[in-house]
């Protein structure tokens, strides 16, 4: 006997269909969606043993683009099987004390071909802290091996920029590594340098699904930027050996990594660049502004918003106004008490995420309250400049009652000459 549907069962059957349609097309569940489909998990991917990158000092360099790496694929494994002239790699780690206005560390590995122009070394790691003291310390690795190693035994990647040995080749040589899970959820940063001995630890919890294609990391002509680990509980240790004697620098607060990977030299692609990573209360914003010169008057930004373990709004903003899409607003500020030298007169921000489809408004200022570092970009008397800043974070939800705490905020200056750029790590402080 053939079963009819009856003509209420047929309207209940339409009605779950149509509720089911009208979930999905809700926006905080297409958001969700969006960011599933955009963000696939980095795994083992299928890799049975070792894979390695090693890159030489003395190895030769490609005058133009840089075969990529195909056997594996990891945001903090490298994509560039060899240094180029006009590519560079870097991986930059960073933590702050948000309660206190000068307590912060900075580590960045570089593979930069494109420093070999200017007769500098192009596999170095760079160092910088701030201590509670008011004391700044810069250290910097120049080395001779840069060893990378992802192991699907322990399901970490490794990698270790390796110093020249020491004359008399009876101590250790001055390295530096990083150490970081392949689910990202735990990274270990080392540095070992005859002034400088530590390490920072980053926790992620839930780790994060970072997109590992070429095309969904650019943000901008010419460059790579993903903001890997955009908040993640920092605990920092690390020892400073003078001639005078010892200081040490011991906090917990929050920190990340930045991934960057460029076409071009620093002059050739950019005008400048502002990069910022704020924490206030269970708030962090990540942004890297780009003021490209490949394509002269345009701004381009990749910016994270994170509550908690929490990704809200990820983006790459052309500075639009949408009143559908989420945008981001960047501004500077004149009226605070600290600015950077050189021709930098702002003396902070005013940062504003806003997504329409869900009627939400993050917005954030921030205000200099440390000169961390200020070296020139180019030659005496220069104009043109790379400032370092600790400044003060207050914002939120604007639904919500104000978070306070602290950014790390890198403003650079390119020459508007490129014949005149000296480089971006010409230590002045």
């Amino acid at each position: 006997m053939t079963h009819i549907p009856s003509q209420h069962s047929i309207i209940t059957v339409i009605m779950i269909s149509l509720r089911d349609i009208f979930m999905l097309l809700r926006p905080e569940n297409a958001y969700r969606r969006l960011q599933r489909s955009i963000s696939p998990k980095i795994t083992k991917m299928q890799l049975s043993q070792p894979v390695v990158s090693h890159v030489k000092k003395q190895d030769p360099m490609a005058d133009g683009a840089a075969p990529y790496f195909t056997e594996y694929q990891h945001i903090f494994f490298p994509q560039l099987t060899c240094m180029s002239k006009t590519h560079l790699e870097a991986w930059i780690f960073d933590a702050i004390d948000p309660t206190v206005d000068n307590i912060a560390v900075t580590m960045t590995f570089f593979r930069d071909g494109t420093q070999a122009a200017l007769g500098k070394c192009p596999i170095r790691t760079t160092f910088r802290a701030a201590l509670p003291d008011g004391s700044k310390i810069a250290a910097e690795l120049f080395a001779q091996d840069s060893i990378i190693e992802a192991d699907p035994e322990t399901e970490k990647i490794v990698g270790k920029w390796l110093g020249k040995k020491d004359d008399d080749d009876t101590g250790d040589s001055s390295w530096a590594q990083y150490e970081v899970s392949f689910d990202m959820s735990e990274v270990i940063v080392t540095i070992n340098l005859p002034t400088v001995r530590g390490t920072l630890k980053l926790q992620q919890h839930g780790g994060r699904d970072v997109e590992i294609t070429t095309e969904r990391q650019l943000m901008g002509p010419g460059l790579a930027w993903v903001h890997s680990i955009p908040r993640a509980k920092a605990e920092v240790n690390f020892t400073f050996h003078e001639e005078e004697a010892s200081k040490q620098l011991q906090f917990e607060g929050y920190g990340g990594n930045d991934y960057c990977r460029s076409t071009e030299s620093m002059p050739e692609l950019m005008e400048g660049t502002t990069y910022v990573r704020g924490h206030a209360g269970s708030y962090t914003f990540v942004l890297f502004r780009l003021f490209s010169r490949l394509h002269p008057g345009k701004t381009y930004t990749r910016a994270t918003l994170v509550k908690d373990d929490t990704v809200l709004v990820e983006m790459v903003s052309d500075d639009s106004v949408s009143l559908t899409k989420d945008y981001l607003s960047f501004r500077s500020t004149y009226s605070g008490k600290l600015r950077g030298n050189y021709s930098d007169h702002t003396t902070g921000y005013r940062v504003d995420f806003v997504s329409p489809s869900r009627s939400k408004h993050w917005s954030f200022e921030l205000n200099h309250q440390n000169l961390w570092w200020s070296m020139p970009t180019e030659a005496p008397p220069a104009r043109t400049g790379n400032n370092g800043f600790i400044s003060a974070v207050t914002g939120g939800d604007t639904s919500e009652p104000v978070q306070q705490g602290m950014a790390t905020i890198v403003h650079i200056q390119m020459t508007a000459m490129k014949s005149d750029y000296k480089g971006i790590s010409n230590r002045q402080l």
